[in-house]
């Protein structure tokens, strides 16, 4: 889409309604993961989460590859913006570089999959174990709402020239 004009008031509207799917998101991916951790063995938890890893990561890889977007119209119409805002070679930069820390964490679990010694390990612990979770849950949200309101003083930036 060659849009040279973009509401940055629309955008933002966009990018809290994808935050809102994100915080849905996570809520279900939270529910499921501690009703998974609770039923499998430590080794089978892991090597779930580890092959959903390179999956997510091969699907990154393909997206930018064939240049089809997936998921709602709000995600795609952000996700247009983006490369237009940042330019093709920028996006395409930091795509890739997603999909590698994506990948590299699947490989680095991988290796632990095979290398470490998972016979005395327990079963995950309800709340001890969800720390991580509920930081990179606010993590997100921060920075997300940070980008928002960054596009927020680029607005006023150009509303004041």
């Amino acid at each position: 889409m060659e849009n040279t004009e973009w509401n940055l008031e629309e955008v933002q509207r966009l990018k809290k309604k994808r935050l809102l799917h994100y915080n849905l998101l996570y809520a279900i991916f939270f529910v499921l993961f501690f009703y998974t951790a609770e039923r499998m063995t430590f080794p089978a938890f892991g090597a779930l989460f580890t092959f959903l890893f390179w999956i997510y990561g091969f699907f990154l890889l393909y997206i930018i590859r064939t240049g089809k977007r997936f998921g709602p119209s709000t995600w795609r119409r952000i996700n247009e913006f983006d490369q237009f805002h940042q330019g093709e070679k920028k996006w395409r930069r930091k795509q890739y570089l997603e999909v590698g820390i994506i990948l590299g964490i699947a490989f680095t679990f991988t290796v632990f999959l095979f290398v470490l010694d998972f016979e005395n390990t327990d079963r995950m612990r309800f709340p001890e174990d969800s720390f991580g979770l509920f930081g990179a849950w606010i993590g997100l949200n921060i920075g997300e709402l940070f980008r928002i309101g960054l596009l927020n003083e680029e607005d006023d930036s150009d509303a004041s020239e």
